[in-house]
């Protein structure tokens, strides 16, 4: 099942990332110091179910489903 976790500060989503991918689950890291042609890279791996979990630090936020 795909997932967003929303992180507390930018550490807390790396180290959360770092703990999915340790237990083999395909996961990776948003924030807003990311260009945006990556950040949509990610979103779009999310959607097509490449990547199943996204931790996200002040990006995804009001308004995103």
């Amino acid at each position: 099942m795909r997932t967003v976790v929303f992180a507390v500060n930018v550490a807390h989503s790396r180290h959360i990332t770092e703990r999915f991918v340790a237990a083999g689950v395909a996961a990776e890291h948003l924030d807003g110091t990311m260009p945006h042609d990556k950040r949509d890279a990610i979103l779009a791996r999310l959607e097509r179910g490449e990547t199943l979990v996204v931790s996200s630090c002040g990006v995804l936020s009001e308004g995103w489903d």
